[in-house]
């Protein structure tokens, strides 16, 4: 089973968060925005023994509040439902963990009449009174006649809702779902297994058996072994040979003991009787032995934590590769051909989260290892055959695909409804389906032509890692090409604009038929998105882009729209070179020329494409007397997008 979703509730910058999740889920956004909260929400609601302070509450206010970390698994395999029984509804698992002064507890979300879910909080003998004045009160027709014992009356409640699942609500129910399994617990930890691998930590606190590192080999040794027919045998005779031991037949101990204290009881109570016997073994897992790991590197050959964070990642690389090439070995056969008689370990699902994966690594590497995540990501096929999803945190574009945009969890701060409070962490994700009826919206055309999948396959080609940039902007501009991209980063360093420091990020989408996809996706995830076009007016084409491109970006529509500067978007006539040929005149070519020349290009035409060569034309132009006022607008316009969002996010500005 995976993680459909997650709710949390006043843990440190969340106050109120719901996030979908789906195979591969990947957390954007600038530092300090709670990114990596999520991650360890998930750590602590996994981790039955965390420890907790005021620091973990949202505002640090830890009177009369509680954190709560709700999980909704989804994909439950049928061996799941039959566990999870009346937790499951609607093919959904959901359990809660709640923090506050009085400690941590869980809670599952069963379907129970809420009548009975009252009752269940009383003894046996308050239970079994109030289910009989509720028969009488007539709110149960058709209950069966009242048992005598509280847990019989349980019983019979359970066999009441599930003959009646419409008078049924989902209610909180506290239950143990992890911890050991002789206590009621590990159901949990028997389907799904959370592996955390931080950005920064110790290197000896990597090879703890909590360690990412150490995890991951536990987890790739035991996919490798477990239907190995020797261990399946050696697991059956312990088991039978424990039973044998541990059972009544060999330890007639307790009902001589219970004998003896009868004859002593019934001095006291005459036909009293004592019967003491051994509940049913479960016999225990015998674990693997401790790894001791070591690595040589330079044929110096130290353990793990001797080595630096570096080498560190490239093992957890190399793990990660190795554990999605991992899988159980079919069941082996005897000698006889017939299969080994004891059912495949039940292996749990992965849930791997990823703090920053692109530390420490080349971008070589880092490109390899997304791919290593992405071929990773998937359900089991069957339950012998155990999943992973992954989640990651990352600041890198190596790590996000913007054709697979879906998988995107913007985070970003956001005021406090009470202005005294601290700025609360959001999240916002848009689907391929969102950006199809998008791109419906603004071409005018019936929502049936667009499809999630349709949306995907035009903007595969497109949306490069060059553009995935812009989903890490905070202000997006989508351009043509490398020209547009050199002059308005010429323009903007010849204003002294700083449009790194405002988070401006320049993309080139090869062509103004591939504007529209980038621009959606960026604005679908809330990115202030500034785009640039050629009207091809003098070529008498693409008109019916023009018009879509005026549309989104908010400007009155037109076949072929003169030069302007919108707040949305900009158009040029022609294209840039001819705005600029025909503002520099007559001297343009020998502007140009001397530029090419300088940077020693054969074709002056090309030139330009280049931000220094471009740089030093503008330069060169201002020194001749010649401005350009269109392209200073377009960056002003820009620069004022930019500033403006600064304000309203921190109430302050930034000198320009």
């Amino acid at each position: 089973m995976f993680i459909d979703k997650v709710q949390i509730n006043n843990f440190r910058s969340i106050r109120n968060g719901d996030v979908s999740f789906g195979e591969i889920s990947t957390f954007l956004g600038r530092n300090g925005v709670g990114k990596s909260t999520v991650l360890y929400a998930l750590e602590s609601f996994y981790n039955v023994g965390a420890q907790y302070s005021c620091l973990d509450y949202y505002n640090h206010e830890q009177t009369d509040t509680s954190i709560r970390i709700r999980v909704t698994y989804g994909g439950l395999r049928p061996d799941e439902v039959a566990e999870f029984g009346n937790y499951v509804h609607g093919g959904k698992l959901i359990v809660t963990k709640v923090i506050n002064q009085g400690g941590a507890r869980y809670f599952g979300t069963r379907a129970q009449i809420p009548s009975f879910a009252e009752l269940r909080k009383l003894g046996a003998k308050e239970k079994r009174s109030g289910m009989k004045a509720l028969i009488e009160s007539g709110a149960v027709p058709g209950f069966p006649d009242l048992p005598t014992k509280g847990d019989d009356v349980d019983r019979v409640m359970e066999e009441y809702e599930a003959a009646h699942p419409e008078l049924t609500e989902p209610i909180e129910c506290e239950t143990q779902f992890f911890g050991p399994r002789n206590v009621g617990g590990g159901k949990l930890d028997k389907f799904t297994k959370f592996v955390l691998v931080p950005a920064v930590r110790d290197a000896a606190t990597e090879m703890e058996k909590r360690g990412a590192i150490m995890q991951l080999l536990d987890l790739i040794v035991t996919r490798r072994i477990s239907n190995r027919q020797d261990f399946q045998e050696f697991k059956q005779e312990f088991d039978a040979k424990a039973r044998q031991l541990y059972g009544k037949e060999n330890l007639p101990e307790l009902a001589e003991l219970g004998t003896l204290v009868t004859d002593r009881l019934k001095r006291y109570a005459p036909g009293a009787e004592l019967l003491i016997d051994f509940a049913e073994l479960k016999p225990p897992t015998i674990p693997l032995p401790d790894a001791v790991v070591t690595v040589s590197e330079d044929n110096f050959k130290v353990p793990v934590r001797y080595n630096g964070h570096g080498l560190q990642r490239a093992l957890i690389l190399a793990l990660l590769e190795q554990l999605s090439m991992t899988q159980p070995d079919p069941v082996a056969a005897n000698d006889t051909g017939a299969a080994a008689p004891q059912e495949p370990l039940r292996l749990p699902d992965l849930i791997l989260a990823i703090e920053e994966p692109e530390l420490y690594l080349h971008p070589a590497r880092s490109r390899y290892l997304a791919k290593v995540l992405r071929d990773l990501a998937r359900r089991g096929a069957d339950a012998a055959l155990p999943g992973t999803q992954v989640v990651c945190v990352t600041h890198s574009p190596y790590f996000v695909a913007v054709e697979h945009f879906d998988e995107v969890r913007m985070c970003r701060k956001a005021a406090s409804a009470d202005a005294n409070e601290p700025h609360v962490t959001t999240f916002t994700s848009f689907t391929r389906h969102q950006a199809a009826q998008r791109l419906a919206e603004v071409t005018g055309r019936p929502p049936e032509d667009f499809t999630a999948d349709t949306f995907a396959a035009r903007a595969a080609p497109v949306l490069n890692s060059i553009v995935n940039e812009g989903l890490f902007a905070d202000v997006a501009v989508v351009v043509e090409g490398d020209s547009d991209v050199a002059a308005l980063w010429a323009m903007q360093t010849a204003m002294d604009q700083k449009w790194d420091e405002l988070g401006i990020v320049v993309v080139p989408v090869s062509g103004k038929n591939n504007i529209d996809r980038a621009v959606v996706a960026f604005q679908g995830f809330g990115i202030p998105t500034y785009f640039i076009f050629d009207g091809d007016k003098p070529k008498n084409k693409g008109a019916t882009t023009n018009r879509t491109l005026l549309q989104l970006g908010a400007a009155a529509a037109v076949d072929f729209p003169a030069t302007e500067v919108n707040r949305g978007c900009a158009v040029f006539e022609d294209n840039l070179e001819t705005y600029l040929q025909g503002i520099a005149g007559e001297r343009y070519e020998s502007l140009r020329d001397k530029c090419s020349t300088q940077y020693s290009y054969d074709y002056s035409n090309k030139a330009l494409k280049n931000s220094e060569v471009m740089a030093m034309f503008l330069r060169e132009a201002h020194a001749a007397g010649i401005e350009f006022p269109i392209l200073q607008q377009i960056v002003e316009m820009i620069s004022s997008i930019a500033r403006e969002l600064r304000i309203a996010s921190t109430g302050t500005t930034k000198p320009k």
